[in-house]
Formats: structure tokens, C-alpha cells, sequence
């Protein structure tokens, strides 16, 4: 199967509520549905998720936002997650390279991100793809 990395869509809500629960929030369907509809409405945010044939693999946000101490807005990963059943086949790279993308076409310079200290495994990938 080839993996794409589309924009999000309506349908794909169930297996965004499974994402988000993987990432260590769990949530209910309507709570998620009203944040993508706000993501959604926001002009300098985008959610992104990594298709395998027709299932859902993982999902990235972004944020681009202006700071007082940079002259070129930087990106902001506010999520990221792959389905833990495939984990280390190469879904994360394609939603960071789609990000990098964005941030690169919104005139970003930087890409900021935070991750839990317990997540070793993030922290390992994130340190990985510089």
C-alpha cells in the first residue's frame, strides 16, 4: 500500500478520536468534532492526517504563528502521533516533511515542538529528523 498525507476531512473522525486517545488524551467523538471545527476555522493551523490504503495511520497539527523575538513566523507541532501498530515504518517522516512544507510555504523559518519527557520514543524520532 502507499502512504499519503492529506489534509483532514469530516469522515475521518472516528479514527482521529483513536489517534488522540493514543497520545495519551482520550477523548469523546463530539469534544474532538468541535476542535477540528475550530482548527478548521483558524487560517494558520492545519491538521494533517497520514493515510495506508484506506485506514488512518497518524495525524500531525501545525500552527503558524508570529513571535516577538523572530523576524519570519515559526511553526508550532501542537500533535503529532502514529498509530502504535506502525510505529517505525516511516508514517511520522511524511507528516513532518508535509509540515515542514506547510511552514516552509507560510514563510516559517523554525519548527517548535514540546514532548513529554516520558516519551522517549518521540523524543529519540524528533532528535533524528533534526
Amino acid at each position: 500500500m502507499t502512504l499519503r498525507v492529506r489534509e483532514v476531512q469530516v469522515e475521518d473522525l472516528a479514527a482521529i478520536v483513536d489517534l488522540v486517545g493514543q497520545l495519551g488524551y482520550p477523548s469523546e467523538e463530539q469534544a474532538v468534532a468541535e476542535r477540528l471545527e475550530r482548527l478548521a476555522a483558524d487560517p494558520r493551523s492545519w491538521v494533517y492526517v497520514a493515510v495506508e490504503g484506506q485506514r488512518i495511520v497518524g495525524l500531525a497539527a501545525v500552527h503558524v504563528m508570529s513571535i516577538l523575538e523572530r523576524d519570519h513566523p515559526i511553526a508550532r507541532i501542537t500533535a503529532m502521533v502514529v498509530d502504535d501498530r506502525v510505529r517505525g515504518s516511516g508514517v511520522g517522516r511524511a507528516l513532518l516533511e508535509r509540515l515542514e512544507e506547510r511552514a516552509r510555504a507560510e514563510g516559517c523559518d523554525k519548527i517548535d515542538l514540546t514532548t513529554r519527557h516520558e516519551r522517549e520514543e518521540a523524543g529519540a524520532f524528533y532528535r533524528r529528523m533534526g
